[in-house]
């Protein structure tokens, strides 16, 4: 049951929303970091991606498959047990005492946020972020800066 806990947890703290971090979650989170990589990361990246195909309203924009899901769910499930059993264990402990859940999310959260700079710095993620400039309504938007 603790387990089945610890994983939940990691699943909420990709998702949740802002929570006070101390300094053992910080020092996870740090942990979470260095013992990632780039690879890793867009791993992470690609696994919260393919969850949020799950949603009904992105299901007809995506055409995630069933084996892409599973590869992901193992591979996340495969860098979430290291993580927590190997690299980052004294870590793990500190936080799950001091902050309980909290400390947790937050830690997890620190290394999501790792995952999604590796994949916004992209330089193809960036111009599609911006393509929609092309459709602002530029009268409108200077009314209200007061720009001319």
């Amino acid at each position: 049951m603790r387990l089945l806990s610890i994983v939940i947890l990691v699943l909420i703290s990709f998702f949740h929303q802002p929570v006070f971090a101390s300094s053992e979650s910080e020092a996870l989170g740090k942990c979470l970091g260095d013992f990632t990589n780039g690879k890793e990361r867009k791993e992470l990246a690609r696994w919260v991606f393919i969850a949020m195909t799950s949603h009904p309203e992105l299901q007809s924009v995506s055409a995630v498959k069933d084996a892409d899901r599973v590869e992901a769910n193992q591979e996340m499930a495969a860098l979430v047990t290291r993580l927590i059993s190997e690299q980052c264990v004294a870590q793990t402990k500190a936080v799950i005492k001091s902050d309980g859940k909290e400390g947790f999310v937050a830690a997890f959260k620190m290394l999501g946020e790792l995952a999604m700079a590796e994949i916004m710095g992209n330089k193809e993620v960036i111009k599609s972020i911006s393509d929609y400039t092309k459709f602002l309504d530029q009268k409108k938007l200077n009314s209200v800066f007061g720009s001319k």
